[in-house]
């Protein structure tokens, strides 16, 4: 799904959010938990990680599990993991609150997943959750890389054009994610127990098996370090974004970048190496 510049800037309004949550709350199997991020952070590789998780946490050989691409009638991809004549849609173990359907309303899912037992749901958003009232994931990504990703989104075609384009489109969405870092920073001091930080460079690079095991306890389930790893060796981190697109991104944007947000992710990153006594449901 490309990004428009009115998604960008609507990522920092609550009204989106909440008017969403106040529609679909009746749909939502109760309790729940956001995953929110900004675009381009790894959440759909986090979500079909847990997803695995649970499925192998119930018996299920997550070895044999194939992946296939799938639509909504709107033509909106979505995985969908399948084990041959059996299969589990993504979309309806852990949302996207984007293509959220009908179908994803408890009583309306396949046998398959309600045979899972659930006991949260994780609902995909890129908008601020106020975590006073939902608990919520803030997973957050090393600046650059995300805002790198990100614009191939929302200037792409621009961007094949003239390469160097990628540096005001870094520029422009700079001030987006600084208000998701603060905003986060903010409600991680006001609710520490319903706000967790997952840092993407800590999952992709090598620490991934206990950051995971601190996710399924935030969202209140048990799982065994071997399930985990079995996952990962199953499903491992590809990143999202084309290197070479680095050699355009000149000195006065990470210049910028690290003057704009650079105390806001060292914040968000010892947040996220201190975290502890997490309330549970």
């Amino acid at each position: 799904m490309a990004l428009s510049q009115k998604f960008i800037e609507s990522t920092v309004d609550h009204k989106f959010h909440n008017d969403w949550e106040k529609t679909n709350a009746v749909l939502l199997k109760s309790p729940h938990i956001f995953l929110s991020s900004f675009p381009r952070s790894g959440n759909g590789w986090v979500r079909l990680v847990l997803a695995a998780i649970i499925l192998e946490a119930n018996g299920i050989d997550i070895g044999s599990i194939e992946v296939i691409k799938k639509r909504t009638n709107a033509g909106v991809p979505y995985n969908y993991l399948s084990l041959g004549k059996q299969g589990y849609n993504l979309e309806e173990i852990f949302p996207n609150i984007y293509i959220f359907e009908p179908n994803t309303h408890y009583e309306k899912m396949s046998d398959n997943v309600k045979s899972l037992n659930l006991p949260v749901k994780l609902i995909k958003t890129h908008h601020l959750v106020d975590c006073k009232f939902s608990k919520t994931i803030f997973l957050f990504r090393e600046i650059l890389s995300c805002l790198t990703s990100s614009s191939l989104l929302l200037n792409k075609a621009e961007i094949e054009n003239n390469p160097r384009k990628i540096n005001d489109t870094i520029a422009y969405m700079a001030k987006f994610y600084k208000e998701m870092l603060e905003y986060y920073i903010n409600q991680k001091t006001k609710y520490p127990e319903h706000c967790l930080f997952l840092n993407h460079e800590t999952i992709s690079r090598g620490k991934a098996i206990s950051e995971f095991a601190s996710v399924m306890d935030f969202l209140g389930m048990k799982v065994d370090i071997t399930m985990i790893e079995k996952v990962l060796v199953k499903f491992p981190f590809n990143s999202g974004y084309q290197k070479n697109c680095e050699q355009y991104i000149n000195d006065s944007t990470k210049l910028l970048i690290e003057n704009l947000l650079g105390k806001y992710y060292e914040r968000a990153i010892s947040i996220s190496n201190s975290q502890s006594g997490l309330t549970k449901f």
